[in-house]
Order: C-alpha cells, then structure tokens, then sequence
C-alpha cells in the first residue's frame, strides 16, 4: 500500500496522524490509487441512520431540527468552534470539562489557535500530516481526536473534570423541543377541524327552505360550501399525518425501550391503529351528490380534540419527561397520557369541568336537534335555536325531551343525548361522593387524635404505677409493709404492662400492606439489635474472666 500518511507508536498501538485541514481524511489506512475508496464516504455510526454529515466538524445533521450533534457524546455543538451549546443562555461547554464561554471568547480562543499555528510554521516545526514532526509522544490532553491530531480551542486550556451537563439533560431539552412543535401541529389539527365544522354550519343554516322543509344541498352555494369542507378536512387528515409522524420519529429516537426492534416497513402498530381510528372520525363529512346533508352533524365528533389540548397545556404534561427520568415508571408510576390528564384536571376543579361539559353538550346537541327538529311539520311556528337549546339542556338533566321525535335523525340525537346525560349525571354523583366521604387528609387528623388519646391513657396509667411505686417506698421505710402490698403492687405492675403492649400495638397496627412490612423489618432489626447487645456483654464478661484467670495463674 502507497501513499500512506506517516505513522508512529503510541501506547503499543499504530496511531495515523491526518492533516487537520483536510475533511475527507479517513480513520483508517487507505490508498489513494485503490479504485475502490470513496473519500467522500461518510461514516456509518448506529442510531444515525438518514442523517446529514458535516465533514469538517465530524458533526451529523439531525433532518428534522438541523442541529449538529456529535456522535461521540450526543451535545448539540456550533459548528465553527465545535463547542456544545448552552440551551438557555446559549454559551458554549466543553462537554469533557463543563467550563462555559461566551462567543466572544471562543472566537479570541480560535484567533489565538490560529496564530500559534502560523507561527509553528514559520518556524518549521508545524504538522501537516506529510511532513516528518518531531518525535514527541501524543498528548492526549491536547487532542480532541489523537487519530486526526485535531486540537481542542478554548481558553485557559483543558481541565480535568467531567461535565455538569449530561446526556440525560440534553434528552429532555430535546424531548421538550419537540414537545412545543408537537402542540404547534395540535392547534393547527384543531383549527383544521374546527374550520370545516363551521362551513358545514354554515351550509346547514344558508341553504335551509323553509317553505320545502327540507336542505337544498344541490344549489351552487351548497356545492361550493361542500367542497370547502372536502378540502378543509383533507388539510386536516395531512396535518394528522404530520402530527404522527413527529410522534413516531420521538418514540423511535428517545423513547423507545432498548431491545425493541424497529421496523422499517412502517409505524408501530399502537399508533398506526390511533392514527386510524382518527383517520376515521376526521373523515366524516358531507360529500357533494353522494351523502345526505345531515352527515354533517357528525363532524361534531371532531371536539375530541379538545382533550388533546388539554393535555398539552397542562404543566404535570410538560415536566413528564423531567419526571420519568428520575425511575418514575420503575416504582409503578401510571403512563403520563390524556387519561391521567384528565383525571387529574377533573379532581382539581371538578366544578368548573362539568360546567363547561354542560354547556358545550348543551349548544351541540342544541344545534343538532334543531337542524333535525325543524323538518317536522308538527313542530312550533317559533321554533328556533334557542327552544332547541333549552330542551336539550332538559334532556340532558332530566332526561325528558320537551319535543317528539319524528325524524330517524331526531331519534338517534335524542338517544345520544339521553346516553350523554347518564354520564354526565354519574360524574356529578362521583364529585358528591367525594365531597361527602371522609378524605384521606380527614383520616389522618382522626389517627392523630386517636394516637393522642391512646398517649393520654399510657401517661395515666404510668402515673399510677409511680405512684404505687412510691407508697410502697414509703411503707418499707415505716415497717408498715405486708403481703398484700406486694401483691397489690405486683398486680399495677401487670396492668401496666398489659396496657401498655396493647396501646403499642395499636399505635403500630396498620391496614397498609407496605406499612405492615416496614413494621414486620423494624421488629426484626429491632430483635437483632438485642441480640447482638446480648453478644457483646457475654463478650465483655468472657474477656473479663479470661484477664482474671490470668491474673489468677500469675499468681
């Protein structure tokens, strides 16, 4: 092999010294004249698959966010100094030593470096990577890579310390990065949504004859109002699609469990099958001389996502992955989904929750039934939104409708409201229910108190026994003792220690089946701690006789 760069032996291995100003040098030997070597090849480095390549940093390019991160540590770097980026105040670390610096002072390091370097060549002994250098032994503290002779630019020169700024920090910056694109895509998901649900209103409300008692959905204002509702709900699917494929590209990237295999044939099955089913919901709309004008009305199912912004703006959401870091999820805790959101935004202000449930039911099944109401002849002459409002509110609190049904539409809303009623009235049972049961904070004053009285009857009965104590004393000192005073002593003596043993052990009783394993351990350490204080008074007396048999055959 010819042409190979210069090479020497560092700590008994073969180490290459490339010209630092040369991007595509490789790692490894290669010859120049081999047909078959690439130099512009970027290196294949696991877990950095379809990402760009800087080659003059070494630094790969992530394709969504275009940070540089380096492969060797996983910090975003600046890609003119090479340092890694503060995230909030936006100096630069060196990510060996945790040392900060201000652009300013990076950019005298590199000026310093540079004119060092110059001066290193006008007086020969610089080198480039051809030339022959002076037999010195590669210090590796000057190095950022030993195989590329690459030198670390900064200022004061390099400490020995590790960082304060891990990996795992640096995860959850990221994590928190793509959280806000996340709730970016959600509100423009919902704006999307909630554009098609008022064309669709609009359609309903302006092409209404109320002489025919029927929807004129072929008129040139329903086919263009139609269509602008195919194309908002198309946008909306797109931005769907956009949305699960952030999603997917943050499981695969940082929250995937290791040992998973990925598949590159498409999404994991748990978001394709959600991605599906919101497909399926989102799609429902109203199709120009195919569907009837009333599918419409489905669209009204679009509000889940409302809960999804609820999810993204709720702050025990936004700190999860600060959370989940600390082995959250090793000591059982519950999976931070729209679930535990909403269950803990419902137990912090139940009220105002099944209020703005109320209300929004209210005017949507208001709407719905007023759109199918109004077709029926017997229906009032006044009859209007209003009217239609009140009795779904009615429906939904009482569950008797203020007006029949006649239409299969006017039905199946009715049963839906009925069904939406049942639930909202259970909700309010449940925030009763808990507002009249006695709350854990409410049991816990009542074991105070009664732990204070059980305290109150030990120091009773602790004062009897001093007390018997005492008179006893008194009549040994008189000779006025007889039997009967031992005996009546010795039995205080018994109902002490039986109340006593039987206050300890309520005082430590517990339902909890953690709390009785913790009492379980502190009974055995506290049997062992006798034991081994047992121990070691029969190993003070055992030394005591051993010195006194000695002493003993001296003499």
């Amino acid at each position: 092999m010819s042409n190979v760069h210069p090479q020497e032996t560092y700590d008994n291995k073969d180490v290459v010294y490339y010209d630092p100003n040369d991007p595509n040098a490789p790692q490894e030997y290669y010859d120049p004249n081999d047909p078959n070597y690439d130099p512009n090849t970027v290196p294949e480095i696991p877990g950095y698959e379809g990402w760009g390549y800087d080659p003059q940093t070494g630094a790969y390019i992530d394709p969504v966010t275009g940070t540089y991160v380096n492969p060797e540590t996983g910090y975003a770097i600046d890609p003119t100094t090479g340092y890694s980026i503060d995230p909030v105040s936006g100096d630069f670390i060196d990510p060996e030593t945790g040392q900060t610096f201000t652009a300013e002072e990076a950019a005298q390091a590199n000026e310093e470096y540079a004119a060092e370097e110059a001066r290193l060549k006008e007086q020969g002994v610089y080198y480039d990577g051809y030339n022959d250098y002076d037999d010195q032994e590669v210090d590796t503290s000057e190095y950022i890579d030993v195989k590329r002779a690459v030198k670390f630019s900064k200022p004061g020169g390099r400490q020995k310390s590790q960082s304060h700024f891990s990996g795992s920090e640096m995860r959850i910056l990221w994590l928190e990065r793509l959280d806000s694109r996340t709730r970016r895509k959600n509100w423009i998901l919902f704006f999307l949504c909630m554009l098609g649900i008022v064309f669709m209103m609009i359609h309903l409300l302006v092409n209404w004859n109320s002489d025919t008692l029927e929807i004129e959905g072929t008129t040139g204002s329903a086919i263009l109002l139609k269509f602008g509702i195919g194309f908002s709900t198309i946008s909306a699917l797109c931005a769907l699609f956009d949305y699960y494929q952030l999603e997917v590209y943050t499981y695969r990237k940082y929250l995937k469990p290791q040992g998973e295999e990925v598949s590159e044939l498409g999404w994991p099955v748990s978001f394709l099958v959600c991605f599906l089913a919101e497909c399926a919901v989102i799609a429902i709309h109203p199709i120009p001389y195919v569907s009837d004008d009333k599918v419409g009305l489905l669209m009204f199912l679009r509000l889940y996502l409302i809960v999804r912004l609820i999810r993204d703006s709720s702050s025990v959401y936004h700190e999860r992955h600060t959370i989940a870091d600390k082995a959250y999820q090793d000591r059982g805790g519950p999976v931070f989904d729209w679930v535990l959101i909403l269950r803990l935004t419902f137990d912090e202000i139940p009220g105002s929750c099944l209020t703005a449930m109320f209300l929004l039911l209210s005017l949507v099944c208001g709407f719905c039934n007023y759109i199918c109401g109004r077709e029926d002849p017997s229906s009032e002459q006044d009859f209007d939104y209003i009217k239609a409002v009140w009795g779904s509110a009615m429906l939904l609190s009482t569950g008797m409708p203020k007006q029949a049904a006649s239409s299969s539409w006017s039905q199946a809303i009715e049963v839906l409201t009925v069904v939406l009623g049942s639930l909202m009235f259970a909700m309010v049972l449940a925030v009763i229910h808990n507002a009249v049961v006695l709350r854990p904070k409410d049991r816990y004053g009542m074991k105070c108190i009664g732990s204070i009285h059980r305290q109150e009857q030990l120091h009773k009965n602790s004062a009897i026994l001093i007390q018997s104590w005492w008179r006893l004393l008194r009549m040994e000192k008189k000779n006025r003792i007889t039997t009967q005073d031992y005996l009546d002593f010795s039995s205080v003596c018994t109902r002490h220690k039986r109340v006593h043993e039987r206050l300890r052990v309520q005082e430590k009783s517990s339902i909890d089946p953690t709390m009785d394993t913790l009492l379980s351990l502190d009974k055995s350490f506290t049997d062992l701690k006798k034991d081994v204080s047992d121990i070691r008074i029969a190993q003070d007396i055992m030394v005591s006789r051993a010195r006194e048999l000695k002493l003993a055959q001296r003499h």
